[in-house]
């Protein structure tokens, strides 16, 4: 065979190989932007919005940790915006909505109460004897914050009729409960029997070194 009808077939060959390539490659991308999209929903945030971004952690990049709530400032396509970042070196940075989620206040009153059983309670104290029942609470029971104590009267008022009477009398019965450090109880005891069964033994899980030296530590 001369070199020439060598070259020729080899040619063809390798274009029909990188034709046959292209099209698996086609249908490929297809079929895995088909699976991804089952799994996918369509999201959009609007200027004004806060949003948390999902940024490296420079201490430790192996756990990329969300950030904000930072505010949108305007939308540039359908899957970039323009971000407020204070805090940071540029006052406003362009991030893919894959990093980014909504942000959801939490409005959470520490001091609502809801009743769903009723409560017996020791009823000789009255509601005018706040301040002395406070001080009848055991010094080792008060918590470090004293505040919440102390605002115990005027976050309660929410509460009507024997209501705030009843819990003011809940807190001072139950005293106690309320210590800094929690306590140990020796009015029950719990036992898991796994009969015969035999140990299983697992290795511990990797930690990432900021862990790993913490663990080391205690």
């Amino acid at each position: 065979m001369k070199i020439g009808e060598f070259m020729d077939g080899l040619r063809n060959r390798l274009n029909m190989a990188w034709e046959f390539a292209k099209e698996n490659l086609s249908s490929s991308q297809v079929r895995m932007k088909q699976n991804f999209d089952r799994k996918t929903k369509t999201r959009s945030f609007e200027p004004g919005e806060l949003v948390l971004v999902l940024s490296m952690d420079p201490d430790n990049f192996l756990e990329p940790r969300y950030k904000g709530p930072w505010k949108v400032l305007r939308k540039l396509s359908d899957v970039n915006y323009e971000i407020e970042a204070p805090g940071t070196r540029r006052k406003c940075k362009v991030f893919h909505i894959n990093r980014l989620k909504s942000y959801h206040c939490k409005n959470v009153d520490p001091l609502a109460i809801v009743y769903e059983e009723p409560v017996v309670v020791d009823t000789s104290v009255s509601v005018d004897d706040f301040d002395d029942l406070l001080g009848q609470v055991p010094s080792d029971a008060l918590l470090d914050n004293l505040q919440s104590f102390e605002g115990l009267k005027e976050g309660l008022k929410h509460l009507k009729g024997t209501q705030k009477k009843d819990m003011l009398n809940l807190i001072h019965s139950f005293s106690d409960v309320f210590r800094d450090s929690p306590g140990q109880t020796n009015l029950l005891v719990h036992d898991v029997d796994v009969g015969n069964a035999t140990p299983v033994k697992q290795s511990p899980y990797r930690l990432n070194p900021t862990k790993q030296d913490i663990v080391e530590k205690k």
